[in-house]
């Protein structure tokens, strides 16, 4: 019995340890960013390099509607966009809130594995604001695209009518939900 209480203790005394660790692993990252929010002149100073110089990297991967957009192991070609009060499988329209903007996408996947598409991949951008694709009226809703395959749809969202006459007015492209990669293209032209 005195050894098996000795064995239990020492399994009480090690997940201790373990979350003592934790604990101080835990502490040490939070800890590390109150301590860099503590100097806050030298990092807004590093943001806004690292802002400007990323702006300068979006402003040269901007591309224009039916050009190959490369981003990671997908190429998508915006042939068009349009507006209109409905969007939807035919025969299953929705009505606009306000006014579907409905792209015409193509996307290729140049990989060697399938992947997944949807909607949320593509995004609008215009006066600072990021405006999201309404997956129930859009048709690339989680389809799958195999390697040396393409599928084609119309991505719709649902946004204020003078979103869709902004001059501004862009798609981003994103690799996919955990990619990094992203491309702009510019819509209004």
């Amino acid at each position: 019995m005195g050894k098996m209480f000795k064995g239990c203790l020492t399994g009480v005394g090690a997940l201790v340890l373990v979350i003592i660790i934790i604990v101080i692993i835990v502490s040490v990252t939070g800890g590390g960013d109150e301590d860099s929010s503590g100097d806050g002149s030298n990092n807004e100073n590093s943001s806004e390099e690292s802002n400007s110089s990323g702006e300068e990297e979006s402003e040269e991967q901007t591309y224009s509607t039916g050009e190959e957009v490369q981003v990671g192991d997908v190429t998508y070609v915006i042939n068009g966009m349009e507006t209109s009060d409905t969007a939807g499988m035919e025969g299953m329209e929705s009505e606009a809130d306000g006014t579907f903007i409905v792209l015409d996408v193509e996307v290729t996947n140049n990989g060697s594995e399938a992947v997944t598409m949807d909607s949320s991949y593509i995004s609008l951008l215009s006066d600072g604001n990021t405006y999201e694709a309404d997956g129930a009226n859009s048709e690339l809703f989680l389809e799958q695209v195999n390697p040396d395959s393409t599928i084609s749809g119309e991505v719709a969202f649902d946004v204020n009518p003078d979103v869709a006459e902004a001059e501004d007015l862009q798609a981003q492209l994103n690799e996919g939900i955990f990619g990094n990669n992203s491309a702009t293209v510019n819509l209004s032209e």
